[in-house]
């Protein structure tokens, strides 16, 4: 069976294809499947670019109470032992405290060790990698930080826009993503 894909289409008629790992981190990839067929990454902007460290799709869980759930972190499965290192020319699941988002994915611009082992690398950029490339180069502004002065987000001034993401399952079949129950939220989902 082929892998399945992940197809990101963008407003200026581009596409990002990825390769998903569903045999790497499973209840990852059932969670970012579950949020493209809900329409949770339609007509969404990026909203954090670090340049040389991420590009990151959303902090905020995408405005989307939808998207306002976290997972366990699959990263140390023995299921992970084959997945490829969250590097640049993968996408990878954001979290916070131990904990992986729903559906908060980033695209690591470096091999960082505050990345390596703490994110799933659940996909493999197969097309568009220089897209991404020129996404590290947006001229940026500072945004308001729901963490306060001491952490700086900068957006891109001109909206890069996801029209929507399109699942391609091969054959793959996937289910609702299991959920962690009675953990507190990220402070920038509230």
């Amino acid at each position: 069976m082929r892998d399945p894909y992940a197809h990101i289409l963008l407003d200026d008629d581009k596409e990002i294809l990825i390769r998903l790992r569903p045999d790497c981190f499973p209840n990852t990839v059932n969670s970012f499947v579950f949020l493209c067929r809900n329409g949770v990454y339609r007509d969404h902007s990026i909203e954090r670019i670090v340049p040389g460290y991420v590009i990151d799709a959303s902090y905020t869980a995408f405005h989307n109470s939808l998207a306002k759930y976290l997972i366990a972190n699959e990263s140390g499965s023995p299921l992970s032992e084959t997945a490829p290192l969250p590097v640049p020319g993968t996408i990878c699941m954001g979290g916070y405290d131990g904990f992986i988002a729903g559906g908060e994915f980033f695209f690591p611009l470096s091999s960082s060790e505050k990345i390596i082992g703490n994110y799933p690398a659940f996909g493999e950029v197969e097309k568009g990698m220089d897209i991404i490339l020129l996404w590290e180069k947006a001229e940026l502004c500072p945004v308001v930080s729901p963490y306060g002065a001491d952490v700086v987000i900068n957006a891109p001034v001109d909206p890069i826009v996801i029209t929507d993401i399109v699942i391609e399952p091969n054959g793959h079949v996937f289910s609702e993503p299991v959920r962690m129950k009675d953990v507190p939220l990220p402070v920038s989902w509230k």
